[in-house]
């Protein structure tokens, strides 16, 4: 049994055919076979480091996605935490105030008043 390579392949316009027998034709194939598989290890390399990295962008949008929920309530618990003692202090001061008219309580603080001379600039 007699080895036998044979390829066709155009350039431009033109149709070129090769054919080897023998020692060439073994050459031929193993090079046809080196490089198809050497072209194979490439694409599977960077289709698998691809893939790798959008799963670790996934991985990371999710856990980010979580820790920024439990960042957000950590911290209102620590606002609330905080400010606290000073919400309790004033209800505190807020019932020991007298029952005058004058005296303003938490139901409605109001807004400061625009002075009548002000223009709309100035404030």
């Amino acid at each position: 049994m007699a080895l036998h390579y044979q390829t066709e392949y155009r350039i431009g316009p033109r149709r070129v055919h090769r054919a080897y027998s023998g020692y060439q034709a073994f050459v031929a194939i193993l090079f046809d076979l080196v490089f198809g598989l050497l072209f194979e290890f490439v694409a599977t390399f960077f289709s698998l480091a691809l893939k790798l990295v959008m799963f670790a962008c996934n991985i990371l949008f999710h856990v980010m996605k979580c820790t920024w929920k439990v960042a957000v309530a950590v911290m209102a618990a620590v606002v609330f935490t905080l400010t606290l003692p000073f919400v309790i202090l004033h209800r505190a001061i807020a019932q020991l105030a007298p029952t005058a008219d004058f005296w303003r309580r938490d139901r409605f603080a109001g807004s400061a008043r625009k002075p009548e001379w002000s223009g709309s600039r100035e404030v």
